[in-house]
C-alpha cells in the first residue's frame, strides 16, 4: 500500500481520467478539484463498480414535426461528474451539459436534473435516440473508482398531420397537430380558409370545404389553401382524406367546433364534417392520425348535421320554369297576373318523400305525383287553382309541411298543412305564387291559417 499526499493524489487521479478508454459521445471533461484529502489511498482502480443510476423520461413515441421534452435524472454517489445530454438518431434539438461536485472531497449522494428539449424529424417508424454520456469518479472504501455513463432511450418517430386556419378579424394563425385545436372557441369569429399537410409519411392529404355563397370546393392537397380570403366568407363544412401510402397505414380523423352546436363528433376519411342548410359557421377544427382500422379518438355521432329542406320550382305563364326556390321563398310572380301552370317540389337532407297535386283549369284534382315529378301541364296554358302537399316515410314522423299561395283577387292566403287543400275552388282563379317551408312535428304554422282554402 502507497500512501501519497495530496499532489501525488491529485496528479494520479488526472492521469487515470486521462489514460482511461470514454465511450462518452459528447465532451470529456476532468477535474482534479474534489479530490481534498490529506492522502488518498489507490490499491486498485475498479472501473466496473458502478455508484451511478441515470434516467430518462419523456414520451416513447413522438410525432413527427412536434417538439418534446425529456428529463434526464443522475443520482447515486460521487466526488465529481462531467459528460453532456446529447441527441442523436432521428431527432434535432439541443444538448445540456452539466457537471457536478460533490465539494467535499469525498463520495456524497447527489441527484442533478438536466432537460433538453429536441424536434421529433423523420419518416414512418424512425427512431430517434436520446443518449446520456459521461464520466465520474467516486470513491469505494479507500479507491478512487473511474465509472462511465452511457444511457438511452430509444423514441419512435411517427409520422403527424398539420394545420393552419384563417381566422375572422385575426388571419392567417399559427401551424397546429396531432389533435390540437385550431381556430377558436367562444369569440363568434368563422373560419374562413384551410391548409392541410402532412410529416413523415409518404402519400398525400386532400381536403375540400364548403363555403357560404360557393357550396362545396374542388379537392386540393398538400397545403394548398381551401376556402378564400378577403371575402369575408364563412366555412360550414369540410372533408378531409388520405392518398396513397398513407391512406394504406391510417385513418384521418377530424372534428368541427360549430356555431349553436359546438364540437360535433369525429368524421372520418372524405365523409362531411360540419352541418348543411343552417349557414352556420365553422369556428374550430381538430384533425387526427390514427392507425387504420384503430379505435376513432372520440365519439362520431353528430358530426354532420344537414337541415331538412324542400325544394319546388313553378312553371310561369309566358316565363317557363322559373328557378329551384325552397324552405318559404316565394316561387311565381305578383303583380304581374301570370298563371301557375306546373309545379316540382322535392326534399332535401332528409329520409322519406314529399307527394303532391294540382287541382287544374278543365281538368279538376289531378293524381298525386311525388319526390319532383311534374303536376299540372305544360303547353296547354291552362292554370292551376289549387295544391294539396303532404309527406311520407320518415320526413312525416318528423315534420309537417306547411304551403300557402297567392290567387287571384285574394293575394296571400292562410298556411294550410299536410295534404289540406290551399287555393280555391269554383271561381276559376288562377294560382300566381306559392310558399312551402317545413317545421318540425306539432310546432306552431309559420303564421295564420285562416283563409287557407276558398270555395264557392
Amino acid at each position: 500500500m502507497i500512501r501519497i499526499r495530496i499532489l501525488a493524489c491529485i496528479t494520479v487521479v488526472m492521469l487515470l481520467m486521462i489514460i482511461t478508454p470514454t465511450v462518452s459521445l459528447g465532451t470529456t471533461y476532468h477535474t482534479s478539484l474534489d479530490i481534498n484529502a490529506v492522502d488518498v489511498e489507490f490499491d486498485t482502480l475498479n472501473t466496473t463498480q458502478s455508484g451511478i443510476t441515470v434516467s430518462i423520461s419523456g414520451d416513447s413515441s413522438a410525432k413527427t414535426g412536434n417538439s418534446y421534452t425529456y428529463t434526464v435524472t443522475v443520482s447515486g454517489y460521487a466526488s465529481s461528474m462531467m459528460g453532456n445530454i446529447t441527441c442523436e438518431g432521428a431527432f434535432s434539438g439541443n444538448s445540456t451539459t452539466y457537471h457536478v461536485d460533490s465539494g467535499s472531497g469525498y463520495s456524497e449522494q447527489i441527484s442533478t436534473t438536466a432537460t433538453i428539449t429536441v424536434q421529433a424529424t423523420g419518416g414512418t417508424s424512425s427512431v430517434g435516440t436520446i443518449n446520456v454520456t459521461g464520466q465520474y469518479s467516486t470513491y469505494s472504501g479507500s479507491d478512487v473508482v473511474i465509472g462511465y455513463i452511457n444511457e438511452a432511450k430509444n423514441v419512435s418517430i411517427q409520422p403527424s398531420v398539420s394545420y393552419q386556419s384563417h381566422v375572422q378579424n385575426i388571419g392567417w394563425q399559427g401551424w397546429m397537430s396531432d389533435g390540437q385545436s385550431s381556430g377558436t372557441s367562444g369569440q363568434s369569429l368563422r373560419l374562413e380558409a384551410m391548409r392541410i399537410r402532412l410529416n413523415g409519411l409518404s402519400g398525400s392529404i386532400q381536403y375540400k370545404t364548403h363555403v357560404q355563397n360557393i357550396g362545396w370546393m374542388d379537392w386540393v392537397s398538400d397545403g394548398a389553401l381551401s376556402g378564400t380570403e378577403g371575402r369575408s366568407y364563412r366555412l360550414e363544412a369540410i372533408q378531409i382524406k388520405l392518398t396513397g401510402a398513407a391512406a394504406s397505414m391510417y385513418d384521418v380523423y377530424y372534428r368541427v367546433h360549430a356555431q349553436n352546436f359546438g364540437w360535433m363528433g369525429w368524421a372520418k376519411n372524405g365523409q362531411s364534417a360540419g352541418t348543411a342548410g343552417f349557414s352556420y359557421r365553422l369556428e374550430a377544427i381538430q384533425i387526427q392520425l390514427v392507425t387504420k382500422g384503430s379505435a376513432a379518438p372520440g365519439s362520431t355521432s353528430n358530426s354532420f348535421v344537414q337541415c331538412a329542406s324542400v325544394l319546388y320550382q313553378s312553371h310561369v305563364q309566358n316565363l317557363g320554369w322559373q328557378g329551384w326556390m325552397s324552405d318559404g321563398q316565394s316561387s311565381g310572380t305578383s303583380g304581374q297576373s301570370l298563371r301557375l301552370e306546373a309545379m316540382r317540389i322535392q326534399l332535401a337532407n332528409m329520409d322519406g318523400g314529399i307527394e303532391y297535386k294540382t287541382h287544374v283549369q278543365n281538368i279538376g284534382w289531378m293524381d298525386w305525383v311525388s319526390n319532383g315529378a311534374l303536376s299540372g301541364t305544360e303547353g296547354r296554358s291552362y292554370r292551376l287553382e289549387a295544391i294539396q302537399i303532404r309527406l311520407t316515410g320518415a320526413a312525416a314522423s318528423q315534420y309537417d309541411v306547411y304551403y300557402r299561395v297567392h290567387a287571384q283577387n285574394f293575394g296571400w292566403m292562410g298556411w294550410a298543412q299536410n295534404g289540406q287543400s290551399a287555393g280555391t275552388a269554383g271561381f276559376s282563379y288562377r294560382l300566381e305564387a306559392i310558399q312551402i317551408v317545413l317545421v318540425p312535428k306539432g310546432t306552431s304554422a309559420p303564421g295564420s291559417t285562416a283563409n287557407s282554402f276558398v270555395q264557392r
